[in-house]
Parts: structure tokens; C-alpha cells; sequence
């Protein structure tokens, strides 16, 4: 059977810190919304619920036309505070061209092209199984991005939250082919806390203090 292989293209620092570090590096998800020279405002776009009165508002509204309670709309602002502040991404693509301008133009100018061999993503999450929760697979790419009421608008479903925010873009950016290895950081204690936020009587539905309290509960990495 013929081996798949994925493809990383990088400025010649990035390959260098790779060399050096023996490490590839996982980048935080909401660095690639909020980055003010390449940022990319469909990315992990759902965390604006934490950042923007409107969507958060509109979130809420959302979760309640549905028929959630109170607690179910904390469980789903819960999840959905790990998923936005706590997870982090490898980009690969299935790209395999060499003269593929379009990835070297927007990844490395002047850099290196890396061939993966499909076995590193068992080696990641082998390395990695006791800390993160890894989810690995293709980007679709879609006309219009989810809206909040598609998404938000049912029963809490964790892994359709996580493959809504993380592996769907916009079809401009269909070129790209892109191979996505998605790790959040979500553990026992992380679990027992969420179990418990619908009962917490000192949380509000009130975006001005929401945010906050999240960060109190969820320790800040």
C-alpha cells in the first residue's frame, strides 16, 4: 500500500527552529484570527463570542431559541472558551508540486518545502496522548463559513463543535489542500470543571463579566 504524504512549506527560520529543536511547532489557533499582518478573520472565528458583545449576544439568543436552559448554554460556553483560548494546529497540504507558486508565494518566498510521511501523526499523538486531545483530517472548504445558529442551534456535540471551527474555510483558500492536526489542551481536571459550571450560581449570562470568569475557572496558560 502506498504511503500518503503530507507537505509543509516555511520560511528557512521555521525549518531552522525545526533542525534545532527537533520539535515542529503547534501554533495557538486565535493567533491565526487575531494576527495583524496575515490573520485570517475565518479562523477559530467562533471565539468572537468572547471577544464581541454582538456575537456573544447573539450566541446566547441562538442557544435559547433552541431551548437550552441556562446551564446547557454555560456547558456549550465552556467547551466552546477551551476550544477558542486552548487548542493549537500544525498546517500541512496535500500539495505535492514542487513549483507550487501558490504555496511557495504565501508560506515561504524564499524557504523550504518538508515531506511528512502520513506516520507522523500516530508518532504526534503517541507523544502527546497524556496532555492533548488530538483530532487530524482534511480542511473542507465551503462558499459561506457556518453560522452560529447551525452550529450552536442543537444538542452539545463536542466533536462537531471542534470540526465546525477548525476544518472548514472559505473556498478561496481551496488551493491549498490543506491538512489540519488539531491539539487542545483538555484534561481530567479540565473535565471535572466543566461537569460543574452549570451549577456555579456565581455565573451570569452578561458579556461584560462572563469572560472573566471563564479565566478564573480555566487556568490561564
Amino acid at each position: 500500500m502506498t504511503r500518503k504524504s503530507y507537505y509543509k512549506f516555511l520560511a528557512v527560520e521555521g525549518f531552522c527552529d525545526i533542525v534545532e529543536q527537533r520539535r515542529l511547532k503547534f501554533s495557538n489557533m486565535n493567533a491565526w484570527k487575531n494576527d495583524l499582518k496575515n490573520g485570517d478573520p475565518f479562523e477559530n472565528y467562533f471565539s468572537r463570542c468572547f471577544e464581541e458583545k454582538e456575537a456573544f449576544d447573539n450566541f446566547v439568543k441562538v442557544c435559547s431559541d433552541f431551548g437550552d436552559d441556562k446551564g446547557q448554554i454555560l456547558e456549550k460556553l465552556g467547551y466552546l472558551y477551551i476550544l477558542s483560548y486552548r487548542t493549537y494546529a500544525l498546517s500541512l497540504t496535500r500539495v505535492s508540486n514542487r513549483n507550487c507558486m501558490a504555496m511557495w508565494n504565501g508560506y515561504a518566498k524564499e524557504g523550504v518545502r518538508i515531506e511528512f510521511d502520513e506516520t507522523l501523526i500516530d508518532y504526534l499523538e503517541k507523544q502527546n496522548k497524556e496532555t492533548l486531545s488530538m483530532v487530524a483530517d482534511n480542511v473542507k472548504y465551503r462558499a459561506k463559513m457556518r453560522t452560529l445558529r447551525y452550529v450552536f442551534g442543537r444538542e452539545m456535540e463536542k466533536d462537531f463543535f471542534k470540526r465546525a471551527a477548525f476544518f472548514e474555510k472559505v473556498d478561496a483558500y481551496a488551493y491549498e489542500k490543506e491538512f489540519r492536526i488539531v491539539a487542545t489542551k483538555f484534561g481530567i481536571a479540565d473535565a471535572f470543571q466543566m461537569m460543574f459550571i452549570p451549577y456555579a450560581k456565581e455565573f451570569v449570562l452578561e458579556f461584560g463579566q462572563l469572560k472573566q470568569k471563564y479565566r478564573q475557572v480555566f487556568i490561564a496558560l
